[in-house]
């Protein structure tokens, strides 16, 4: 039992806070790049280099539900829901969501995806 209570104590300290995750060791809940703002120019994934798209791989933007309100808004990717700001694979965040595309970032690139 004290083994189950630790594994939960210790998965618990992985979990997503409004956007801004605590420090984990799993793969995939690395802690974010820092968050600025947006760059105004954001190329489209087919624009990245080469090794950057394989190291990203597939990225499937099924659905976005956009609103007014940020905090309502969120997106289905490679068939997960994801807010904004939150963790859409290893090292893939979404850091904006518009009414027609998405934001995405991996490492220090941003890129677009259209729906």
């Amino acid at each position: 039992m004290e083994s189950l209570t630790s594994h939960l104590l210790a998965a618990l300290l992985r979990v997503t806070v409004l956007g801004q995750e605590l420090e984990g060791d799993e793969p995939g809940m690395d802690a974010p790049p820092p968050r600025g703002a947006v760059p105004a120019d954001v190329p489209a994934i087919y624009e990245l280099p080469v090794q950057v798209r394989q190291e990203i791989g597939d990225v499937k933007l099924s659905m976005i539900a956009w609103n007014t309100s940020p905090e309502r808004r969120f997106v289905k990717v490679n068939d997960m829901r994801v807010a904004e700001g939150g963790v859409a694979g290893q090292e893939l965040w979404v850091r904006e969501i518009r009414p027609r595309e998405v934001v995405f970032q991996y490492a220090n690139y941003y890129f677009v995806l259209s729906r």
